[in-house]
């Protein structure tokens, strides 16, 4: 029998949760089963099984992998001399713009509830934080007219940043006329470029 090499399982666990974050999206989090998650792969049930033993462990990878995608999405974007506040806040909304925005949602909400998910959360938006902090306050140390403090500057202004992501994704799940680009237009025209 030949070896599974971890590649090959790492592209398998890839798989299994792309399926479980369309299951979400189209389910819901708490509505959807492990045997939704198996039909929507076309795996079965042991292969998925033998990568995740829990839907809950599966929720967490899902989480795991949406909040990654965003940290990747500002690595590529940032070209070693710092990113504005309004270049950050486009930054963190086009990282979430191929994911669901209900995803977000349902994560949050089930992150005030399951100590899991919230661990998850806090682990993975540490290193997310720190990225987004670092590229401000490089950008805010090349403008010192904005503020004396860089690394405070970065620290508060990411936090408000975060906060307007949170509203775009919200009002994106819930309003069917949300217009994505005034909402960031209009943001990054009261935000220091």
């Amino acid at each position: 029998m030949p070896k599974v090499t971890e590649q090959h399982r790492a592209s398998r666990r890839e798989q299994i949760t792309l399926a479980a974050l369309r299951t979400f999206a189209t389910k819901g989090v708490q509505r959807a089963t492990m045997a939704d998650i198996v039909a929507e792969s076309g795996l079965s049930a042991g292969a998925i099984y033998g990568h995740f033993d829990s839907k809950e462990a599966l929720t967490l990878a899902a989480a795991e992998y949406v909040l990654s995608e965003q940290a990747r999405h500002v690595r590529k974007r940032d070209t070693g001399r710092g990113l504005s506040p309004s270049d950050t806040l486009t930054s963190l909304i086009e990282g979430v713009g191929g994911v669901d925005p209900s995803l977000f949602l349902q994560f949050w909400g089930e992150a005030t509830m399951d100590e899991g998910i919230r661990s998850t959360f806090a682990a993975s938006l540490g290193p997310l934080r720190s990225s987004f902090e670092t590229v401000i306050a490089r950008w805010a140390r090349d403008h010192p007219e904005v503020t004396s403090d860089p690394q405070l500057f970065a620290q508060h202004t990411l936090r408000v940043l975060l906060g307007l992501m949170q509203g775009y994704l919200v009002q994106q799940a819930m309003y069917n006329d949300f217009d994505r680009d005034a909402y960031l237009r209009t943001a990054r025209a009261l935000l220091p470029n």
